[in-house]
């Protein structure tokens, strides 16, 4: 009778202990999937997701791998994410390459899955070359130093990590010099970069330990895909040009509203990209305001000083290269193309327009414009004249009775400005306005 009250408590507590750990095993581990190309949006989705696992008590975090590749920055900044998570995390790799065998190699545990391969992580340009010059040097550095620590730190092979970046370096029996290692998935589990192979996620799942683990995908939220959709370089670059182009002419042409309405909401959207996915820049924001700015000041205040102009030029370049990085050239090239094209179309369609005088001579030049004599060009050093059109620095000017084709500094001069010729060179002539 003694032994029953002791009979009861050990019962109680196994069932207590049975309990909390059914309680904990209701809780589901998350599959991440790191598909695609790895970027600033993609590096902020994943961590966002590693915290939300660290805060519910997730038991497992599985990343599911298939990638090319992608960003160097983003790919350091999701290994960390990875390294200093508190949840147990296991990379299951269909294809890691470049970018993507950092982000799988940061995992606690690596599984290959059947016909998948890992490495070939030398850094190129956005254009698929090799970074040349010191610029490449410096970051291959970065990238292999990078590779050797987090195999270190996870117990993986640092040779053949470095490998996978570094051409020169020769691992006898794997690599020669000149190669960039690429292992397949029995390869990678031969040479001590992944732990073991599996037919699928739950098998690896249950051979890494976790095998009454529950398990739910997390998708990218709405916000998430609309923002990763209009951060694509081509479809942000498209923004920015129509953006850039309705703003000015608003601002070179108030009351139209339309222009003005369709550039805000395009530059709108090429910021929203950014701020959904978590990866606005203020500075970038601020940069761009500043090099619509310069420009306007150009056009309206200051024009054919040139200098304003490209300053604001360079600002709004800063201001894309700052958000994009290394994608910056296809930004910026799909943005120039469209820019240019709209310009054209504007001067084009729209000749009277106040915007498009101000990008264009609007003085019409008849047959026998220019009716004086080249031999006689040295005669109209030192003679005065007036601007028949603005100078922009080109134009044309009456010079004592004859119609010349003249170009000032730099300067811009406008329609009946009197001027003295201060130089002859072949046929240009160089003029200046006079004071008055």
């Amino acid at each position: 009778m003694k032994l029953k009250p002791i009979f009861l408590l050990i019962l109680t507590v196994l069932g207590l202990f049975g309990f909390a750990r059914g309680a904990t095993s209701t809780i589901p581990g998350v599959i991440i999937k790191i598909e695609g190309e790895i970027d600033p949006n993609l590096a902020g989705f994943l961590e966002r997701q590693l915290e939300e696992a660290a805060k519910q008590n997730r038991p497992l975090v599985v990343l599911d791998i298939d990638t090319p590749g992608g960003r160097v920055d983003s790919a350091i900044k999701m290994s960390d994410d990875i390294i200093n998570s508190s949840v147990p995390t296991i990379a299951v790799v269909t294809n890691a390459f470049s970018a993507g065998a950092l982000i799988a190699m940061s995992a606690e545990q690596v599984v290959m899955l059947p016909g998948s391969e890992i490495g070939a992580a030398l850094p190129i340009s956005s254009d698929g070359t090799a970074i040349p010059g010191q610029v490449g040097e410096k970051i291959n550095s970065a990238f292999r130093t990078k590779f050797r620590s987090v195999a270190t730190t996870r117990g993986r092979n640092p040779d053949a990590a470095e490998g996978m970046v570094n051409p020169n370096k020769v691992i006898p029996g794997l690599k020669e010099k000149g190669e960039i290692l690429t292992l397949t998935s029995s390869d990678a589990v031969k040479n001590k970069i992944a732990n073991f192979e599996a037919r699928n996620i739950q098998e690896a799942v249950q051979v890494a330990g976790f095998s009454n683990i529950k398990l739910e995908t997390v998708l990218l939220s709405p916000a998430e895909q609309v923002g990763a959709f209009l951060s694509q370089p081509i479809v942000a670059g498209i923004l920015l040009a129509i953006g850039v182009i309705g703003i000015l002419i608003e601002l070179l042409h108030p009351g139209v509203a339309l222009p003005g309405i369709v550039g805000g909401i395009s530059l709108l959207a090429y910021f929203a990209g950014s701020w959904l996915s978590g990866n606005g820049s203020s500075v970038a924001l601020l940069l761009l305001l500043a090099g619509l700015g310069l420009i306007v000041a150009e056009i309206l205040f200051v024009p054919g000083s040139t200098i304003v102009g490209l300053l604001g030029v360079v600002s709004i370049l800063a201001s894309v290269y700052l958000q994009y990085g290394d994608k910056f050239w296809q930004v910026a090239s799909v943005g120039s193309i469209i820019g240019g094209l709209g310009l054209a179309l504007i001067i084009w369609f729209l000749p009277t327009s106040s915007f498009a005088r101000r990008l264009s001579l609007q003085t019409t030049l008849t047959e026998g414009s220019a009716n004086w004599n080249a031999n006689e060009a040295p005669k109209l050093e030192g003679r005065f004249g007036v601007a028949l059109s603005d100078l922009r620095p080109s134009g044309m000017a009456d010079i004592e009775g004859e119609r010349v084709d003249v170009v000032s500094s730099g300067e811009f001069i406008t329609l009946g400005t009197k001027l003295e010729v201060v130089k002859v060179e072949g046929r240009r002539v160089l003029v200046k306005a006079l004071k008055t």
